[in-house]
């Protein structure tokens, strides 16, 4: 195996099969594998499949070659604890691509493959090669855990440790080594969503308090002090001046 090959990794919808090392995957919603394209493999796609593929440096994946060799179409889906979070994470990125190819290509790089690799140890279930993988990827978890529950009003330290079944106190501490505050994070997140959703076309007819429910805002004179500080004007009037009404901030 070509040690400059990559690891593509395949996510989507509809139904695609990875063949590859005498092994086949059938992929539906939700699963993922991965295959080299150092070696010989076949890609087979369903009517009506939606795939998404990501292309991962075989050293950045940091794993033996046996390890990568077995992992080869092997489907990661249903059964293993991180292929739902992985999978949800991944087509995250795939909705919006300029996260990769943006200024934060780089923070985020390595916790996504780092969750990758946490998945496909898993998979192989070797635990001393998932042991430091899962902790490892424990604040990329952490963090997808909280874009999946942004909008939920309820979202706070405790809902998230609980399903990740660790401490608050521990949720803060690795947080912290990222240099990241929970609250902050969610408010910048929930803010600019509203921010974007309020010059989306498809909910032009929906109040500006409508818009902030939808992202996780319950009061409304809380949200808009929150965004005029953020932003330097309201929300109304950022709308409006994104439909060239012009601002009036006082």
């Amino acid at each position: 195996m070509s040690q400059t090959s990559r690891q593509p990794l395949s996510i989507g919808s509809g139904a695609s099969v990875v063949v590859q090392h005498g092994r086949e995957a059938v992929l539906r919603p939700g699963d993922f594998a991965l295959y080299d394209t150092g070696s010989p493999y076949t890609l087979l796609f369903g009517n009506g499949i939606d795939a998404t593929f990501f292309r991962i440096p075989r050293a950045a994946l940091a794993l033996p070659d046996t390890a990568l060799r077995d992992a080869g179409a092997v489907r990661i889906g249903a059964g293993n604890p991180l292929a739902a979070l992985t999978a949800g994470y991944l087509a995250r990125l795939a909705d919006d691509p300029a996260i990769l190819g943006g200024p934060h290509r780089a923070a985020v790089a390595a916790p996504t493959v780092e969750l990758i690799r946490a998945a496909v140890t898993v998979q192989l279930g070797d635990a001393h090669l998932s042991r430091d993988p899962l902790h490892g990827t424990l604040c990329a978890r952490i963090l997808a855990d909280m874009r999946a529950h942004l909008a939920d009003p309820a979202l706070s330290p405790t809902s998230v440790a609980a399903r990740l079944r660790i401490t608050v106190r521990y949720l803060h501490r690795v947080l912290q080594r990222d240099g990241i505050r929970f609250g902050d994070w969610v408010r910048h997140r929930r803010l600019e969503g509203t921010r974007r959703s309020l010059v989306d076309p498809a909910l032009a007819t929906s109040t500006v308090g409508a818009v902030a429910r939808r992202w996780g805002f319950t009061d409304p004179t809380h949200f808009s002090k929150a965004f005029r500080a953020a932003y330097g004007m309201t929300p109304r009037d950022w709308r409006a001046l994104q439909h060239g009404g012009g601002a009036h901030t006082a």
